[in-house]
């Protein structure tokens, strides 16, 4: 095979790879088997980035090549009774051009399904309508099959996977290559062919990473920063209102000690850090925040109660009469958790993982914090 035909063919590999955000594992696949013995050095980190390493001169140039492996996409939302699939959209998407298009599904023990994209008939629709564009939430997508149980047969399941379906080709004139999620794949590409040249020279040190999800990445960062700011301070004011400002400190204390705990253990387990990681963090400050409410309400109405006892018993007496409420909750919440866990599948698992160590965190802060 000439090198015309080698870098074609790992360019249709590429871009043939199904990887949205947060699912990036065919691509990064493809790109270390390219990369081979070109690297020193080859590692994954926490969050799914692909980081290959040439090491020169110590005191030579430095240089790093980047690209995301993601690309935009879809996830399955809900499967209605006649077997269409309700989706939302990873990245952006321009609704004018999602009409018609075919898809893949991946499920998640990695089988893949061809749909295709539709909507209401333009004949159903009003002479109103029809000059305004499709709404996305009104489109569906057609697997050729009649009902949601054969649907689910076939092993998909909310938030499986789905990109486009486009088969790579070269053109009429042979420069110019049809393919999808040409952004960045390209990028990665070039980053391998770079360090592949490379491989005889090693007069320079070039770090080569790959970052998945690069293109939501700072979106993802900033908007939970915003969401965990935002939700303090306005859990602040209202434990003020409603009880001390002390209360408040101390409420906020314990969110923060259930978020550290969380944020800890799933760095310790090395699962990748995405929008679903950021849904159960929220997930846990509502669920924690409640108990603690729960806490208070009780040593406000103790409080009231004329009687000899010390501000130190009156904590005691409040703990002891919310414990066994406190206990049930969890226990009965840590059910449905560990089911979904055991049948929920891959897609899941960073979800429920960390809404069960924040739930159990929340369940001893509420109470000891």
């Amino acid at each position: 095979m000439n090198q015309l035909d080698q870098t074609l063919t790992f360019l249709k590999e590429m871009t043939d790879a199904n990887a949205v955000p947060g699912q990036e594992r065919q691509a990064r696949e493809v790109m270390k088997k390219y990369i081979g013995d070109s690297a020193d050095e080859i590692y994954q980190d926490n969050i799914g980035s692909l980081i290959a390493k040439k090491v020169g001169e110590e005191d030579g140039p430095k240089v790093m090549i980047a690209g995301h492996m993601d690309e935009v996409g879809f996830m399955v939302r809900q499967i209605d009774d006649n077997g269409y699939i309700k989706f939302v959209t990873l990245g952006g998407w321009w609704g004018q051009v999602m009409l018609a298009q075919q898809v893949t599904i991946t499920t998640n023990s990695g089988k893949t399904y061809h749909g295709v994209i539709g909507s209401i008939p333009p004949h159903i629709l009003t002479a109103e309508a029809r000059q305004k564009p499709m709404d996305i939430k009104d489109m569906y997508i057609d697997l050729g099959v009649d009902s949601k149980e054969e649907v689910e047969a076939l092993g998909i399941r909310p938030g499986d996977m789905i990109t486009p379906y486009i088969e790579f080709r070269t053109m009429a004139n042979e420069k110019y290559l049809l393919a999808k999620a040409w952004d960045n794949r390209i990028g990665c590409a070039v980053a391998v062919e770079v360090l592949n040249n490379l491989k005889k020279i090693g007069t320079f040190d070039i770090n080569k990473e790959e970052k998945v999800g690069a293109s939501i990445g700072e979106e993802l960062k900033t908007s939970a920063i915003y969401a965990l700011g935002i939700g303090a301070f306005l859990i602040i004011l209202y434990i003020t209102f409603r009880f001390e400002f002390t209360f408040a400190i101390a409420a906020v204390a314990a969110l923060f000690h259930d978020l550290i705990i969380a944020v800890g253990v799933i760095s310790l387990l090395g699962y990748e850090v995405d929008t679903p990681f950021i849904a159960a963090i929220l997930t846990i400050l509502g669920y924690s925040i409640n108990d603690t409410i729960v806490v208070f309400d009780r040593i406000r109405e103790n409080l009231k109660r004329k009687n000899k006892n010390s501000f130190e018993d009156c904590l005691n007496k409040s703990i002891n009469q919310v414990m066994i409420r406190s206990i049930n909750t969890s226990v009965t919440t840590l059910f449905a958790i560990i089911a979904i866990l055991v049948f929920g599948g891959d897609s899941l698992k960073t979800f429920i993982v960390t809404l069960l160590i924040g739930i159990l965190a929340g369940t001893y802060s509420s109470v000891f914090i």
